[in-house]
């Protein structure tokens, strides 16, 4: 083994290397969180899929700052899409297309929390509440109320295939 962890194409046809690691993986494990996590024989992490956030953000996830979330082609195609959400890193949450340049005319939504620095999350709770936080914690902008039940419940904040963001429940 090489130490990458890979996912087959559709149809068998290319295989995409989604992780690589710093030495080799001894064991991995899907957390109740999901964040996929490999661990070496040190049973230290080298690789987690939270690190490499795709098109979802799920409770205790939060987006860094200079990451993005990518939206997908549709609901059966997960290749990228048009519509990226980047937490930037002078503390805007910012929607843009994809392959445009990180400027104002090209946003269609910003969260108009700028110039704060690098220190800033994007953060959703267990309870479907959306918010910024900055490395102190304190609450820099609510993007949405919370206080959902969560019996039985499991929110997620999704940058949809087709217009914007959206929050569910699954």
């Amino acid at each position: 083994m090489d130490g990458r962890l890979l996912q087959q194409g559709t149809g068998g046809r290319r295989i995409i290397v989604i992780a690589t690691s710093i030495g080799a993986a001894s064991s991995a494990s899907m957390l109740n969180s999901a964040n996929f996590v490999l661990y070496n024989s040190a049973q230290k992490i080298i690789w987690q899929s939270f690190d490499y956030p795709t098109n979802t953000l799920l409770s205790s996830h939060h987006l860094l700052a200079g990451q993005q979330l990518l939206s997908s082609i549709s609901e059966s195609d997960h290749s990228t899409g048009i519509f990226r959400l980047k937490m930037q890193s002078d503390g805007n949450l910012v929607q843009y297309p994809v392959d445009t340049s990180d400027i104002t005319p090209y946003a269609y939504y910003a969260s108009g929390i700028d110039g704060w620095g690098d220190n800033r999350t994007l953060n959703l709770d267990a309870d479907g509440y959306l918010y910024l936080l900055n490395c102190t914690s304190y609450n820099m902008k609510n993007l949405t109320n919370g206080g959902y039940t969560t019996t039985e419940t499991i929110y997620l904040m999704r940058i949809d295939a087709e217009y914007t963001t959206t929050m569910e429940d699954i």
